[in-house]
């Protein structure tokens, strides 16, 4: 029986960029036709999500789609831009 929900926290935390970069892809196929939650601080993640939500000091920030959301935070545009990090 597969899950309809999954929830991952920081999914590519110590992984290097190749390994990295083969887990979305792995994480796009697997999410396909479920609810899925990604916690994460890296920008490869956001950019396979569908919808982003923010949260600053535990209130909500912003949220929709990634390009509505960084388009709106010069914040996130600095981390998708790896001048930030969280």
């Amino acid at each position: 029986m597969e899950s309809h929900y999954l929830i991952f926290d920081e999914p590519s935390a110590s992984m290097d960029a190749i390994a990295a970069a083969d887990l979305m892809d792995v994480l796009k196929r697997v999410s396909q036709n479920r609810c899925t939650i990604i916690i994460a601080h890296t920008p490869a993640v956001m950019r396979i999500a569908d919808r982003v939500v923010v949260l600053d000091k535990g209130q909500l920030a912003a949220q929709g789609a990634p390009e509505e959301v960084v388009s709106q935070s010069a914040f996130l545009q600095g981390f998708m831009e790896g001048k930030v990090r969280a």
